[in-house]
């Protein structure tokens, strides 16, 4: 009997070895596991971060070309300002323009009619005299001579 407790002894101790070793390499499994967890972790942790820097660097881009938008939206609208503003000036220049002409056509007309009635002179500007070009000669009035009206003779 003696050798029966002997054999399972043995076993036993064979057994518990067998279960050692394979609770041994069970640890060791769950140690490389969790290694692999620690290094995936740290890798995904790293990963995490360096995406954080990247959308907090494009956030402040993006701020920095909204406010850019925003002085070129305002340098927009003062340029169209100024080009509304000298639209109006050139409208006004015109109008001022186009009174003066109406003005000076009612003059030359109320030259003319005066200038027939004092014996058919024209416009010196009618008749094509200017005082421009190369040979520009300083007209001098006399103060001395005198203009005299004569009516036109009637002719009955």
């Amino acid at each position: 009997m003696d050798r029966g407790k002997n054999v399972q002894t043995e076993l036993t101790e064979e057994e518990l070895r067998r279960k050692i070793e394979r609770i041994t390499r069970e640890i060791q499994k769950v140690k490389e596991e969790g290694l692999k967890v620690y290094m995936t972790t740290v890798i995904y942790k790293a990963a995490v971060t360096t995406l954080d820097e990247d959308l907090a660097s494009q956030i402040k881009r993006k701020k920095e070309v909204e406010m850019e938008t925003e002085i070129l939206r305002k340098r927009l609208n003062l340029l169209c300002l100024e080009i509304h503003e000298g639209k109006a000036r050139e409208a006004k220049i015109d109008i001022e323009i186009a009174v003066l002409l109406a003005r000076s056509a009612a003059l030359d007309e109320k030259l003319a009619t005066h200038s027939n009635l004092k014996g058919g002179k024209y416009l010196a500007r009618d008749q094509g005299a200017d005082n421009s070009g190369p040979n520009r000669e300083v007209i001098e009035e006399d103060d001395e001579e005198e203009i005299v009206y004569k009516p036109p003779i009637p002719t009955v």
